[in-house]
């Protein structure tokens, strides 16, 4: 991690219109991506995640706010100069077995980011070669279509297109939850490594925080499309200061013979609407130590020391 900011996020909004009323999915969220570094987003269904890494990539508008890339901002580039931005960033989907043509060869899906941007065929070539060698994937296998391919062989494929045209952010949406546990870690190891080697920084989207644990440097904690916590994951695992962070780490499950479900600490209240988000810190209706405070005053993201902080009336 370099430290110099790559992606700077100010004060990011995103609404639907829905037949209920309008669904708050990412609300007001300000943070920074630092270079090279991975900065792991979690937090449990629904809470935005994934609309957030595409609202970073330009793939759904905006309601409100601006997203910044080496200073240049995203969020007001039209037609060619934001088709050119594009270069610099891409997604690994969830589902490897959904987000792959069937009906293309591995070469073909592989080398379809070149043909876009008129890459010329020699060069194809040449890269393709080496996306394959780097991303594991043999050489055979690039004339197979992906039915030919394992769940683990095909997020292969899905990294390798990702990485065609040497983006600087790539935005990773669940990459592994899809696949058995034996090829998440391959799939992991896989990513640490091409990160090194292609200058990478991730924006990695996840629920399972013993994946995170392993590859995040930061970790941004979402709750209800407000960012609850924000910091190094050492801080976040050793000393959470947010109470949903906290009940956050103690529901995963561990690999002590002696916890049992009983011993778990779980969350109980009211879960809200993000339609009808409560007053107040929205976690309130789920938080112990919530107060009277709490329920009619929104807790400031505040920041602590480098790039950590949080937003808690109360911090453990």
């Amino acid at each position: 991690m370099t430290g110099d900011v790559l992606v700077q996020v100010k004060n990011l909004t995103k609404s639907f219109r829905t037949g209920g009323g309008l669904l708050h999915a990412v609300d007001d969220v300000s943070f920074e991506i630092m270079r090279g570094e991975t900065l792991a987003l979690v937090g449990e269904s629904g809470c935005g995640k994934s609309t957030l890494g595409r609202l970073l990539l330009r793939l759904i508008p905006a309601t409100s706010g601006s997203v910044f890339m080496d200073g240049k901002e995203l969020t007001a580039l039209k037609g060619e100069a934001l088709r050119q931005a594009r270069k610099e960033m891409q997604l690994v989907f969830q589902d490897p077995y959904s987000s792959l043509d069937p009906r293309k060869t591995i070469r073909s899906i592989i080398s379809e980011p070149l043909r876009a941007f008129k890459i010329p065929k020699n060069e194809q070539e040449t890269i393709l070669a080496d996306l394959a060698e780097n991303t594991g994937i043999p050489q055979e296998f690039l004339n197979r279509y992906p039915h030919e391919l394992s769940g683990g062989q095909r997020q292969r494929v899905g990294i390798a297109r990702a990485l065609a045209l040497r983006p600087k952010l790539i935005v990773c949406d669940e990459p592994v939850s899809a696949l058995d546990v034996s090829i998440q870690a391959q799939i992991l190891n896989l990513l640490n490594d091409l990160q090194s080697s292609y200058a990478l920084t991730y924006l990695f989207i996840s629920h399972d925080l013993s994946v995170v644990r392993y590859l995040a440097n930061r970790v941004l904690v979402m709750f209800l499309g407000k960012i609850c916590e924000i910091g190094s994951a050492e801080e976040i695992f050793s000393h959470p200061h947010h109470p949903y962070t906290h009940f956050l780490l103690a529901a995963t499950p561990t690999l002590d013979p002696h916890q049992s479900v009983d011993d778990m600490e779980t969350l109980g209240g009211e879960i809200p609407s993000p339609i009808h988000p409560p007053s107040g810190c929205r976690f309130h209706t789920r938080c112990p130590y919530a107060c009277e405070k709490c329920r009619t005053e929104e807790p400031v993201l505040t920041t602590g020391e480098g790039t950590s902080g949080y937003a808690c009336h109360y911090p453990l």
